[in-house]
């Protein structure tokens, strides 16, 4: 496509030089023409001031050296009844007669040597003037004309060339970013393209396609949660009955032995059994959300209930929290569920941090988006690898070792009930940065 169309404006620019040459070389062409007329007349002029004796006439002879010296003219034929009387030069006249004279004005053209016109005296009609002047200047000015215009169009076809260069990369990288992502979408990629190109429209169809995806992806994610869900609430269901038996029989059989080894067993067994009912609770919370009360409420507030209830935590890693929040920082939400959430990624901070680190808590207007306030809690643990970030949100995805997998995906579904989002960032050996994105409560 560049080279199409570098093409057209060569050619164009080629059309336009070849053009304006041609009409140059008529117009130096015409000012020869105009001065030979010139010349002529003048000199049929003097002529009729001399009188009949102008032909051994000392002082038409200077008159003509004069006008040979101050300009092109080669050889001047004066003519009667198309019969040549005298030439200037005086040795030039057994030239003359190889071409027979026209009868009215006209001249001919011959780049290469000469431009001859004939010129009739109106004073005399048997009178006339043949005059031939050298185009070896008019050639080289053409020539020099014609060199400037190369130069001239190079320049333009250099600068034209890397202008289409310039421009299409900003046009059309957007748009190979944007035909990728389409790619991308067919195969399970939904990330966003973030790169502007400057031009409205195409940053406005990035735009569109962005908010396309991001809903692409809510209505699927949506979808294969509430797929999930149901078989989640099945297994639920499966398994809670006969965790209750069990454990009440363990605790019987508990409370009955006397053998230390059997005793431990049964501990173990107990144990074992209240894992997997926490587990089950979260099936049943992942499957059936209990029913929200949006009301306003203070991000801090809910912060400050989760930092004590995660007190033992964090100290017993010796983990400093800094917390940087803006107090301004209402919302509208459900404030078990907005604890919930803050409860589940400040535990993975704290679960993922090596001993003796440090968390750092923040919240600042989004500038992004004005109406939403942006919490960020950010931990130097190990990071999360690029290839397994478009997975964590997935049910059932966990690194942590005894960890169930449905922390982040309660805490999505959570945040897009919210009408927020939340947004990760990590780099392996560097640490992770949780966004979380909550609209401001404006009154």
């Amino acid at each position: 496509m560049n080279f199409l169309f570098f093409l057209l404006i060569s050619m164009t620019i080629f059309v336009f030089l070849i053009f304006s040459m041609v009409k140059i070389r008529k117009q130096f062409l015409n000012y020869s023409v105009k001065s030979s007329v010139l010349i002529g007349n003048l000199v049929l002029e003097r002529i009729h001031k001399i009188g009949d004796d102008w032909k051994n006439s000392s002082e038409l002879k200077d008159f003509m050296e004069s006008i040979f010296k101050n300009s092109d003219l080669r050889c001047l034929r004066i003519l009667k009844a198309d019969k040549v009387v005298l030439s200037y030069p005086l040795d030039s006249i057994d030239k003359v007669n190889k071409r027979s004279p026209q009868k009215n004005v006209d001249y001919y053209l011959n780049m290469d040597n000469y431009l001859e016109t004939l010129i009739r005296s109106k004073y005399n009609d048997n009178l006339s003037i043949m005059v031939r002047l050298s185009l070896k200047k008019v050639k080289k000015e053409l020539i020099s004309v014609f060199i400037n215009y190369i130069i001239v169009a190079f320049i333009i076809l250099s600068l034209s060339y890397f202008s289409i260069l310039f421009f299409s990369r900003i046009l059309t990288e957007p748009l190979k970013a944007l035909a990728i992502s389409a790619r991308g979408i067919s195969e399970g990629d939904y990330r966003e393209i973030d790169i502007f190109s400057g031009d409205k429209e195409i940053d406005e169809l990035i735009q569109a396609f962005n908010i396309m995806s991001r809903n692409l992806k809510k209505t699927i994610d949506d979808n294969k949660l509430a797929i999930i869900g149901k078989m989640s609430a099945g297994i639920a269901h499966e398994i809670r009955n006969p965790l209750v038996s069990i454990r009440g029989l363990t605790e019987i059989f508990l409370e009955d032995c006397n053998d230390e080894e059997t005793k431990n067993d049964l501990e173990v067994i107990l144990k074992e059994v209240t894992r997997l009912n926490q587990f089950t609770e979260q099936l049943l919370q992942f499957s059936r959300p209990k029913e929200i009360v949006f009301e306003r409420m203070s991000i801090i507030e809910a912060f400050e209930d989760v930092i004590t209830m995660l007190k033992h935590e964090y100290k017993e890693k010796n983990i400093e929290i800094i917390s940087n929040m803006d107090e301004s920082g209402y919302i509208i939400g459900d404030f078990d569920s907005v604890k919930q959430v803050l409860l589940n990624i400040l535990f993975n901070a704290i679960q993922f941090s090596p001993k003796g680190g440090v968390i750092s808590i923040k919240s600042y207007f989004s500038n992004i988006e004005k109406s939403m306030i942006k919490i960020e809690i950010a931990d130097k643990g190990p990071g999360i690898p690029h290839e397994n970030l478009s997975t964590i949100f997935e049910p059932f995805y966990t690194t942590r070792k005894g960890g169930s997998g449905l922390g982040l995906s309660i805490v999505k579904r959570i945040m897009h009930l919210h009408g927020g989002d939340i947004i990760i960032h990590s780099k392996v050996g560097i640490g992770t940065t949780v966004d979380l994105l909550f609209p401001i409560c404006s009154k």
